[in-house]
């Protein structure tokens, strides 16, 4: 008879080989969708915002989304789990309407409502966060969960500026969710983790292709959504995504505030966001990535200690790296 120390022991090797055949899986599925839409993708030309300076193909994030959409579908329909329907079509709303401003570069008002919709739709399914900490929400609670929702999906797509900068980061949130003990979506971003390390190789260091609108909000948005479902387990896990996101998170915040405050309009396009500040300086950027990349395992790593420690120790890099950034970029270049 199994000691109950050796039967936990082989349910947690289970459960460890299991979300790595999910990554593997996804990882091998998404690959070969990537290099199809190298050859068959929508091209992004170079304009006075690009940090690319040759015509490269995007689209390349509807590899993940495929993958990620494919197989919760799959495990939806052979699970008979109800209730989905709305969740599902949440999910889907949004990268279709970010491919389709890949292809025909919409107003941003419909990509607003697209984002908007799908919020909401998540909020019907019955996903909202109730309480933040002690402090119940009461009736703001799905508002708030809209708001949280949109913002980060613009937020990551806001920073999608570099190769392998928001992959990259969405990845390290993910497999941070994948290896926490108590986190109640290992599989599902077991599957987004792996999906995006089948497009990293062909984004970073060099890129043959961009994730697009439709890779970098359906980042955002499923990222997003994993919070709010790590949230409502009121575990220390609904700390991960957002302490994972926080480099992202304080730029686009920082640099709406300063350009609000500037009197800009905050809706036109820039160059002003503190990775894009940086790399106009001089500094490579693979080095910009990798420094966003660090912040998301550290901010990951700190997701395990009290709320009290873990989101001042989590917003330190971030505010260091933005105060540097702009007394690097001050004197040297036009911030606007």
């Amino acid at each position: 008879m199994r000691r109950p120390r050796q039967m936990w022991i082989g349910r947690r090797l289970n459960l460890t080989f299991a979300l790595l055949a999910a990554v593997i899986f996804a990882t091998g599925l998404s690959a070969p969708i990537v290099w199809a839409m190298i050859k068959i993708g929508p091209v992004d030309r170079p304009n006075a915002r690009s940090s690319h300076t040759q015509p490269v193909p995007k689209g390349g994030g509807l590899g993940p989304v495929v993958v990620f959409l494919g197989t919760m579908t799959a495990v939806v329909i052979s699970s008979g789990w109800d209730g989905l329907a709305l969740l599902g079509l949440g999910f889907l709303v949004v990268p279709t309407v970010a491919l389709l401003d890949d292809i025909y570069d919409l107003r941003i008002t419909i990509k607003l409502a697209a984002q908007v919709i799908g919020a909401g739709l998540v909020v019907a399914s019955g996903l909202t966060v109730s309480h933040l900490g002690p402090l119940p929400l009461g009736p703001f609670g799905p508002v708030l969960t809209v708001c949280w929702i949109v913002y980060v999906t613009n937020a990551v797509n806001f920073m999608d500026g570099l190769n392998g900068l928001v992959a990259g980061t969405s990845a390290i949130a993910a497999i941070a969710l994948v290896t926490s003990t108590a986190a109640m979506t290992k599989f599902p971003a077991a599957i987004l983790a792996g999906s995006l390390l089948g497009f990293l190789p062909f984004n970073f260091p060099r890129a043959r292709i961009f994730l697009g609108d439709v890779g970098s909000q359906f980042c955002g948005f499923t990222l997003a959504v994993f919070a709010v479902i790590e949230v409502g387990s009121e575990t220390q896990t609904g700390l991960i995504v957002p302490l994972a996101l926080m480099a992202l998170l304080v730029d686009v915040a920082v640099t709406l505030v300063r350009r609000f405050a500037a009197g800009v309009r905050v809706t036109q396009a820039h160059r002003s966001h503190c990775y894009q500040l940086l790399h106009r300086t001089g500094v490579p950027a693979p080095w910009v990535t990798a420094a966003v990349w660090a912040m998301a395992a550290w901010g990951a790593a700190c997701a395990s200690l009290p709320w009290a420690a873990a989101i001042p120790l989590a917003l330190t890099p971030p505010a260091a790296w933005t105060a540097w950034t702009w007394r690097r970029a001050g004197a040297r270049l036009e911030t606007w």
